[in-house]
């Protein structure tokens, strides 16, 4: 085989350049801009997550402190804001317990039902429907509260579960009922020792309940 020239080659290069070399620089261009663009959304979304957790501790810090209406109003636009955060539901919980505390029921019921909507923990779901329930047998549903507990939740929460069932059917005036939810609180390990004399007082009081 003949060996190219000098000139033969930078001729061919010239000829390639011209039909590929434009096309091949802008898909380097293109990649380099992918990569560059994807760091950037990936510091953009970790400045973000930061935000709202700097915003989330900062609510926390004023419940400690006592100041009420700045930590309601920086959970109610955290959950405005950034409604698709980890940090919502954790905000709506804040929110609906400052609101309960207040009396202000049917606006706790409803941050505590977007809560449980919108968590992704099943833990989480499982503390805002047992407030939920709470909540509801405050305003005398009964039945709507049952509902809430229903289905199944994490083991560690059977027995916190069990006892808000026992104080609904009470409400509800199912002795019976109400006695076998309290002993399922009390035969489960999971119940703290410091609530099982509670739950015992709740079982002795059905007595007056049946006999009133």
């Amino acid at each position: 085989m003949v060996g190219r020239t000098d000139q033969e080659q930078v001729a061919e290069l010239r000829v390639w350049w011209e039909k590929y070399g434009k096309i091949t620089l802008i898909g380097v261009v293109f990649l380099i801009s992918g990569v560059v663009g994807g760091r950037v959304w990936m510091d953009f979304q970790e400045s973000a997550k930061a935000r709202v957790s700097a915003d989330y501790s900062q609510m926390m810090d004023e419940l400690q402190r006592g100041d009420v209406e700045a930590a309601a109003s920086r959970a109610s636009a955290l959950i405005e804001k950034n409604s698709d955060s980890g940090y919502a539901p954790l905000a709506a919980l804040a929110l609906a317990k400052i609101e309960a505390e207040k009396g202000e029921l049917d606006n706790a019921k409803l941050r505590l039902q977007w809560a449980a909507d919108h968590a992704d923990q099943v833990e989480l779901k499982a503390i805002a429907k047992l407030r939920l329930a709470k909540v509801l047998l405050a305003q005398q549903q009964v039945d709507a509260a049952l509902a809430q507990l229903g289905g199944e939740v994490p083991e560690s929460f059977r027995s916190s579960y069990a006892v808000v069932r026992g104080d609904a059917y009470a409400q509800k005036g199912d002795v019976a009922a109400a006695r076998t939810a309290y002993q399922t609180a009390l035969d489960d390990q999971e119940l703290a020792s410091q609530l099982r004399s509670l739950v015992q007082m709740k079982i002795d009081n059905l007595g007056l309940v049946a006999a009133s």
